[in-house]
């Protein structure tokens, strides 16, 4: 009985794609709507959602079952995989001992509860579902499926989101009640936003490869959200999956060129059009409008550091940074924090796990500003895409 009861758990829970692909709605879900109530109750109560128990039962309960497939299926997971776990594993843990000269259990342990040990435990967690995911029989299927869906929910939102700029609503901006332009509909989280709608109008159009009216939708409601990193989205989209040209992908880099050769000037004449970033531009220059003041962050964090006795060891293992401070740019992050040895192997890992450029785009995007690999639902989105793709490529 017990081993009948054992054996149903593995297939239809700790094995099957059907379960992990409820999941993946779950946490997804669950972040659209947290967020979207969040946005309700600061525009229209001026209240601030208050952290609530829903969010930890969800990843705890979604954490447990992906500890316990990653066992049950460890001699079928990618070595790779492993091994960059492990990897960053270890040099948080070397981070965790490497600054002070005797063992303090209080503040070892803190610094795995509150500090890069959390840190360490967000940014895996995707990784762990995608050594599941490609385990999983017919999980191709259920991305098919699961792209369907969100597709459909993304352009209900896009219509809001005209909704908004037409009607100059609040509710449906981008950022709320900040005085700068982008609409959003009914979503808020803006990493998570334009990284769903792009990687929608990617397999839109690797799937149907052709202009209709949903790729209308999704490609407007990028444009309309008025942020850098969406319009990088799009124009990425354009000259490099879209378009077949040879031709337009050679313009794209001379512009490219252009662009760092007049920088300063293009920036300025970009910037007068919009009064926020004319005020950006003004107070803190061309790259502080480009990187949304990211350089700055950067240098603030190089020159705290800087005169510290162990910058060396800080730079190969990690620790520059401390959560939940980060500069939202994908090697600068992870080189802050799991050091010069994270970053080879991340940059590895996906040099030999991503089969074509179009799939590097949410990669390319994040290195600039795009907060792919700090949310936890939307990572676990793009490795679904990315995966379900090779397999369907090598089936």
């Amino acid at each position: 009985m017990l081993h009948r009861l054992i054996h149903s758990a593995r297939v239809k829970v700790f094995e099957s794609s059907r379960f992990y692909y409820w999941v993946l709605w779950s946490v997804v879900g669950y972040s659209i709507l947290n967020q979207s109530i969040k946005k309700i109750l600061w525009v229209m109560f001026d209240k601030q959602y208050s952290p609530n128990l829903t969010g930890i039962i969800v990843y705890s309960l979604t954490g447990a079952a992906l500890i316990i497939s990653f066992l049950t299926l460890l001699k079928a997971i990618r070595k790779d995989l492993i091994f960059y776990m492990g990897l960053l594993s270890f040099v948080v843990l070397i981070q965790s001992l490497m600054f002070t000269t005797t063992f303090d259990w209080e503040y070892f342990s803190g610094f795995f509860i509150y500090n890069n040990g959390f840190y360490l435990l967000k940014y895996l967690f995707p990784f762990l579902f995608l050594s599941i995911w490609m385990e999983l029989n017919k999980s191709e299927s259920y991305a098919f499926s699961f792209f369907f869906y969100l597709k459909k929910l993304l352009v209900l939102n896009a219509c809001l989101i005209y909704v908004g700029a037409v009607f100059s609503l609040s509710l449906f901006e981008s950022y709320p009640l900040s005085g700068r332009w982008g609409y959003s509909g009914i979503l808020w989280s803006g990493g998570m936003n334009n990284i769903m709608y792009a990687i929608c109008l990617i397999h839109h159009w690797s799937t149907l490869k052709k202009l209709n009216w949903e790729f209308f939708m999704l490609s407007s409601g990028l444009l309309l959200m008025g942020q850098k990193s969406a319009l990088l989205y799009l124009l990425l989209i354009i000259v490099f999956v879209v378009n077949k040209m040879m031709f337009v992908k050679k313009v794209f880099f001379a512009i490219i060129l252009l662009m760092i050769v007049y920088f300063n000037k293009i920036i300025s004449f970009i910037s007068s059009f919009d009064s926020f970033w004319s005020d950006v531009y003004e107070k803190h220059g061309a790259m502080g409008v480009f990187l949304s003041l990211r350089n700055e962050n950067i240098e603030k964090v190089l020159s705290q550091e800087l005169a510290n006795e162990h910058f060396i060891y800080k730079i190969l293992f990690g620790g520059l940074a401390i959560f939940p401070e980060r500069i939202e740019m994908y090697p600068v992050d992870m080189l802050f924090y799991f050091g010069a040895i994270g970053l080879i192997a991340t940059i590895i890992f996906y040099v030999k796990w991503i089969p074509e450029f179009k799939y590097a785009i949410p990669i390319i995007v994040a290195s600039f500003g795009g907060q792919l690999y700090d949310i936890i639902p939307i990572m676990m989105v793009f490795f679904v895409w990315v995966a379900s793709c090779k397999r369907q490529n090598f089936s």
